[in-house]
């Protein structure tokens, strides 16, 4: 009789073998157990991922299975279902051991056929927007599909062919999804994720911690935008004007303007996107003219209790409409000061009672901008005097003798004169430290010390 070519016996009862020998089983008495043993599916052609159903005919109860699709291997009953996922030509094999008996081996070659369609290929034109609402060409690069659905923002654009045009108004990642079907109808989804990123322009400001003020105006910069959680990886500034003109760095620091003025600052930000932005703003600098105040200071040097004047000499743009402070200080407070120190341009007098360095201060307010100017003055102390032990004499001629008993200063020029009791001079020729006259005639005679510090302080002691 002859047998399928897809059914051949293995090892039966008896422990005989045999085989399947021109189309014919031989020896014909065991033919008769794998008679009629077979499998059957409902369906035998899907789309993956696709459950098949395969059901056992023809065996008795008790028979036990080994089903084989393709290349897995699987125990089971006379009833299995099999779960393909990918697309391909399958041969199945059912194995069915009778107890007792032997086993039956049904193998029927691409019994099974199940389609998938290509992975699709999504090119897009620009994957990243910077500026908002553009449109965007989505195209599939992959040839060989009866349909494309396009799934963009929620939205199933069916069959809208290999290339889709979009319009995106709403910032953030789009995952894009194309679905592909083949000649068969099977669809595949590929969802392409971030395909697109959509960025709006951030809303930047620029921020100047001074714009107004004396001159030099001294300013640190920074900036704030309205979409804080992009990050900004790169600073680029531009300070037309200024010192410095360029900079690098979220903030800038001591960004110098000297003169009044509009002044255009800009700014361009890189984003860790990539996106790059540029934002100007112009700000209006007033700064305030800051020329010092100034003043002449005669006789820096000079007696200590002698008047000393102060000229203020300071000049516009700072004159104008400032305000000027005299201050001094040293020498314990003992100083008067003889004129209003308000006024600009007045005339100071002041005495410096007490023999000290003293510092004198002219200040200016203007607008809020203050300035000084400070100058030293030297009030030296005299200290004069002098003694004689024979001042009085009972014989002429006779030689008086005077002993300096002044403070010793430096560069203080000593000079001795000689008056009778009109106030004629006698002798002046004495400029030594200490000095002595040869009184020849009687009578009263008046003895002056005369100090001199050249240019700087001059003082008479007399003594009768």
């Amino acid at each position: 009789m002859a047998v399928p070519f897809n059914c051949k016996l293995k090892l039966l009862k008896e422990r005989v073998y045999f085989f399947v020998v021109f189309g014919m089983l031989i020896p014909g008495r065991v033919l008769s157990q794998c008679i009629g043993v077979d499998f059957t599916a409902p369906t035998t052609m899907a789309c993956a991922p696709a459950m098949l159903n395969f059901n056992a005919v023809g065996v008795p109860v008790g028979t036990t299975f080994i089903w084989k699709f393709g290349a897995s291997t699987i125990s089971g009953s006379d009833t299995i279902s099999y779960i393909f996922t990918k697309k391909g030509l399958y041969t199945v094999e059912m194995e069915a051991t009778i107890p007792s008996m032997g086993t039956c081996v049904v193998t029927k070659s691409a019994y099974v056929n199940i389609h998938l369609p290509d992975t699709p290929n999504l090119v897009v034109d620009k994957p990243k927007l910077c500026n908002g609402s553009d449109s965007v060409l989505l195209r599939n690069t992959k040839q060989g599909f009866n349909r494309i659905d396009w799934i963009v923002e929620a939205q199933n654009l069916q069959n809208k062919g290999d290339s889709l045009r979009y319009l995106f108004f709403i910032p953030g990642v789009k995952h894009i999804g194309v679905k592909v079907y083949d000649a068969f109808g099977c669809p595949f989804l590929k969802m392409f994720d971030s395909a697109v990123v959509v960025n709006y322009v951030p809303s930047i400001t620029i921020n100047s911690s001074k714009t107004q003020g004396c001159k030099p105006i001294i300013s640190n910069f920074s900036l704030s935008t309205n979409q804080p959680s992009r990050q900004i990886v790169s600073y680029s500034w531009q300070f037309p004007g200024a010192t410095p003109s360029t900079a690098t760095g979220a903030n800038p620091q001591n960004i110098t303007f000297m003169t009044s003025g509009s002044y255009n600052v800009t700014v361009t930000i890189k984003m860790s996107d990539s996106c790059v932005y540029t934002k100007m703003q112009t700000f209006s600098i007033y700064a305030e003219d800051t020329t010092k105040p100034n003043f002449v200071l005669y006789d820096s040097v000079n007696c200590a209790g002698k008047l000393t004047t102060l000229i203020n000499t300071s000049t516009s743009p700072v004159g104008a409409g400032a305000s000027f402070f005299w201050s001094f200080t040293g020498g314990g407070g003992n100083l008067i000061v003889a004129t209003d120190t308000t006024k600009k341009k007045d005339t100071v007098d002041v005495y410096f009672y007490t023999a000290d360095i003293y510092s004198v201060r002219l200040d200016s307010y203007k607008n809020g901008c203050f300035l000084s100017t400070t100058k030293l003055h030297n009030a030296i102390e005299v200290n004069n005097g002098y003694s004689s032990p024979d001042n009085v004499s009972c014989v002429v001629p006779d030689t008086v003798h005077l002993i300096n008993t002044s403070t010793i200063t430096p560069n203080k020029i000593f000079k001795w004169l000689l008056k009778d009791s009109k106030g004629n001079l006698i002798d002046s020729s004495n400029n030594q430290l200490s000095a002595e006259f040869i009184i020849k005639n009687p009578g009263f005679y008046t003895v002056n010390l005369v100090t001199d510090i050249p240019g700087k302080c001059r003082h008479t002691e007399k003594s009768d």
